[in-house]
């Protein structure tokens, strides 16, 4: 499996990579409502939050009930965060998830793009929110992109958004690239669409492929 991980600046979005165990690695993709330091430090406790709980959970259901509790406990009135939390099994090729309040991640597969929904508002919103684990199994040449609002939501000069849709065209006939050259194709894409002006949010960016060895 080929793995493409991008972030760009520093704030309230999360991208981690913990590796489990030689066959088994997690990848958790963020986002804390608000800006500048306190969403940053609100995201880095998440972070470690996972890292401390991963190894122990039961299930991702199991993951997903701690770290709401968690967050709703420490975290300010009215402050929540998107989460998407994957594991993947490196020889499989199967990647079990849940989704707090997150963008749906998209799955490429055949030239066909299909959004994997969302079950479970973000942390920190109710108290006692159940998550469900969802299971996919990648098959040759199948991606899967996880995002950020900051990338659907990037602005040009025109005050217009990049938008899902333009998204979705730059994903399609794929097949042929890698992770990594999906990955940048896409974030050059942001960067033309956007031109000079300001960034107005974090962007990150993760890209799942499934590849037989050689």
């Amino acid at each position: 499996m080929n793995i493409c991980l991008d972030s760009v600046d520093v704030g309230g979005d999360l991208l981690d990579f913990v590796k489990i165990s030689d066959k088994k690695f997690g990848i958790a993709v963020g986002d804390v409502a608000g800006k500048g330091l306190s969403a940053a430090l609100l995201m880095a406790k998440l972070q470690s939050t996972i890292r401390a709980l991963v190894y122990d959970s039961q299930s991702l259901a199991d993951l997903g009930g701690k770290l709401n509790r968690i967050f709703h406990r420490d975290s300010l009135p009215k402050i929540f965060a998107s989460m998407i939390y994957a594991e993947l099994s490196i020889d499989s090729g199967t990647i079990k998830f849940i989704n707090a309040g997150h963008f749906p991640p998209m799955l490429i597969r055949k030239g066909k793009i299909e959004q994997l929904h969302k079950d479970a508002p973000a942390l920190g919103i109710i108290l006692e929110s159940v998550f469900k684990e969802k299971i996919i199994s990648l098959e040759q040449n199948d991606f899967m992109v996880v995002y950020s609002d900051g990338l659907t939501e990037a602005q040009n000069e025109s005050g217009e958004f990049f938008g899902e849709a333009r998204l979705i065209e730059l994903m399609k006939n794929s097949e042929s690239k890698s992770s990594a050259q999906l990955g940048e194709f896409i974030l050059s894409d942001v960067n033309l669409f956007i031109g000079k002006t300001p960034a107005h949010d974090d962007l990150t960016l993760v890209v799942l492929k499934k590849v037989n060895d050689l």
